[in-house]
């Protein structure tokens, strides 16, 4: 048997166990549980937030440099703290980047070609990010924190579908099977995601925008941020598929939180906005 129709009947089970509802789905992970349910809980003080946040000392230091940029903060009142980071940045958004963080650490794998399928699917999130943030800021007078922070988590959210998918390819490989090149297996993933990222969302009690930003079609209800991100994705796709340009370098998953600096591909994602009017 041929690799296509052996990834056409891996498809084909993980739908039909999505729609009997026995497909085994991905929890999030602790950490990022118990920021949420001490952020929804009203008894909750400052402190106990700050002490979950601080259990994934890696998290710990993401929202503290976030809190310091810009965005959340001016230089006259540096942020050194994360009692202090976390009530700058407010305790959603503290809830949604905790848990885009805490989202990027199930994408982990131990065949060699599936973790670097898994850091394609990273990096596009990480630049989907940095493009739609900023992209917000140039098409809005003010910076809004909380647009900011729906963009962080749903960058992440976009492709959380291909999880159960890199899973079942990891497995494969386990057993002996020779994959095709990664862009076949992005392709699968892609015809895959919608029906398992919706899923996931639902499973995950996350909120309903995130599941109608998933087709990456622009509606009426879909909020400005949404749309924003959707525009992102565009001109990723164009850069991605441009032979004139240069492939967008490499970045840092923590850079997800942050827009672009004011440089080359900051030019051109501006000069492109300016003609797409």
């Amino acid at each position: 048997m041929s690799l296509d129709p052996i990834l056409a009947a891996v498809g084909a089970r993980l739908q039909q166990q999505l729609e009997q509802d026995t497909l085994v789905l991905p929890s999030l992970p602790e950490a990022a549980l118990q920021v949420r349910y001490l952020a929804q809980d009203p008894r909750s003080s400052l402190k106990q937030i700050a002490d979950a946040v601080s259990g994934d000392p890696a998290m710990a230091s993401q929202l503290i440099r976030l809190a310091q940029t810009l965005r959340y903060s001016h230089p006259s009142q540096p942020i050194t703290t994360l009692p202090i980071a976390i009530a700058r940045i407010g305790l959603q958004g503290t809830v949604n980047v905790a848990l885009a963080l805490a989202i990027q650490q199930l994408f982990s794998f131990h065949s060699p070609q599936i973790r670097l399928l898994c850091r394609e699917i990273q990096q596009k999130s990480v630049h989907l990010s940095r493009l739609a943030l900023t992209l917000h800021d140039i098409q809005q007078a003010e910076a809004s924190s909380q647009a900011a922070d729906f963009i962080v988590l749903a960058a992440v959210l976009l492709d959380i579908g291909c999880l159960p998918l890199l899973a079942e390819l990891d497995q494969l490989v386990a057993q002996g099977m020779h994959l095709p090149e990664n862009p076949i297996l992005l392709a699968w993933c892609q015809q895959l995601r919608l029906p398992l990222g919706h899923a996931m969302l639902d499973k995950w009690q996350l909120d309903a925008s995130f599941a109608e930003l998933l087709p990456l079609t622009p509606t009426p209800t879909l909020s400005a941020a949404a749309r924003t991100l959707i525009l992102a994705h565009d001109y990723y796709q164009w850069r991605q598929s441009s032979p004139q340009q240069p492939p967008l370098a490499e970045v840092q998953t923590e850079q997800a939180l942050h827009a672009l600096p004011e440089g080359d591909e900051y030019q051109m994602l501006a000069g492109w906005l300016e003609q797409k009017k």
